[in-house]
């Protein structure tokens, strides 16, 4: 049998530059069907876009909240920010 089944791990949450706000790392069970726990971050001048696994990218892989398979050693998850741009318009 194989022991990653068995073997808990931790699913670290990154900020990524957050002005506030806080969460807990998870520690999960290989294999289980698991719920992202909803963002709790806030950056002034941003919303919140999603997960991503590699901080140096713009790919979101999983959304806030999102239900997963969890199959992976150990996850690490980064906030991704996307600006507010407000367009003003003179009349």
């Amino acid at each position: 049998m194989d022991l990653l089944l068995f073997l808990p791990y931790q699913i670290r949450f990154n900020d990524n530059g957050a002005d506030s706000g806080y969460l807990e790392s998870m520690i999960e069970t290989y294999g289980n069907q698991i719920s992202l726990p909803n963002q709790v971050y806030e950056k002034r001048g941003y919303f919140f876009a999603g997960w991503k696994v590699d901080p140096d990218s713009d790919d979101v892989i999983y959304a806030d909240g999102e239900a997963i398979l969890f199959e992976q050693e150990g996850l690490d998850l980064y906030a991704e920010w996307i600006p507010i741009i407000y367009q003003i318009e003179y009349i």
